[in-house]
């Protein structure tokens, strides 16, 4: 049971976007997807999602190709949080949440309690009747979390997948932290997590393993200690950075101190490639 990307390639007019990727997500763990602007990061989350068709290769879910599925069923299996993600008309925060159990319309799940257990988990439960519209940037995306949330919240038993697409980019410090914890708590009840990240820290801190996207290749996938390091970093980044290691705990957190890497550091697109390895996940999470 996974969620699967095998040597997918997309294209944008002649530009190859994504060249040959393949990455999979397992029930249960939390993926971080890392790299550089225009790396292909959510081109990779828009082909495991099935919205967008790959020039070769494909995506599975559950040992079948996405393209098998029906879209309900699909909707019922894997919810997606895009990067911007917007709504054509006026919305109290309930009808918002609300939409995200359409899926589940027809399979006698209290879609009420659903949406009301997300709001409550995302500290907007005593709004839920205010408009979505009047609500800053950082408390409508906490309304989008919710949403995939419900869309998840099923009283069944099919493996379900989260993916979420820079889904910390609008919320305060304290709230990126509460997702990316409420993320590691959709992990232990057997959810897959696929989340594009930018903050190496958040990366570091709770991921079980990260895949590094350069250039529309995939560079390197394995544990965070052994994709994040400071080599990495600088090679692929052009900053400097340093590992820090957190006592009484097996976090190594890298710490971008900026500007140039040391004169030794070889420079990002130079012919050097990490081996691609799975490496078993970390045992203890914050």
């Amino acid at each position: 049971m996974s969620l699967r990307a095998v040597n997918i390639s997309v294209k944008l007019g002649a530009r190859a976007v994504l060249c040959g990727v393949s990455l999979e997500v397992s029930p249960g763990e939390l993926v971080a997807v890392v790299g550089p602007n225009g790396a292909g990061k959510t081109t990779l989350l828009r082909a495991l999602a099935g919205d967008l068709a790959p020039a070769s290769g494909g995506a599975s879910l559950d040992g079948r190709s996405l393209r098998s599925w029906a879209s309900l069923d699909l909707a019922r299996r894997r919810a997606v949080l895009p990067q911007k993600p917007s709504l054509g008309a006026s919305f109290t925060i309930r009808e918002v949440v609300e939409l995200g159990r359409f899926p589940h319309e027809d399979r006698g799940d209290d879609d009420s309690k659903a949406a009301a257990r997300a709001l409550a988990t995302v500290g907007l439960g005593e709004r839920a009747d205010d408009p979505y519209t009047q609500l800053s940037g950082g408390e409508q995306q906490r309304v989008m979390v919710a949403r995939v949330l419900a869309q998840l919240d099923a009283e069944h038993d099919e493996p379900r997948y989260l993916l979420l697409d820079e889904p910390t980019t609008a919320l305060d410090l304290a709230w990126q932290h509460r997702l990316l914890r409420l993320t590691r708590e959709l992990t232990s009840a057997g959810v897959g997590v696929l989340a594009v990240l930018h903050d190496l820290t958040l990366a570091a801190t709770y991921a079980d393993r990260v895949a590094l996207l350069v250039d529309g290749r995939l560079e390197v996938v394995g544990e965070t200690s052994a994709v994040l390091t400071e080599t990495v970093i600088e090679r692929v980044y052009g900053v400097r950075a340093t590992i820090v290691e957190i006592a009484g705990s097996d976090l190594r957190l890298p710490l971008v101190i900026g500007g140039a890497p040391p004169p030794s550091s070889p420079a990002r697109g130079a012919n050097h490639r990490h081996n691609v390895e799975q490496v078993q996940p970390l045992e203890t999470r914050v």
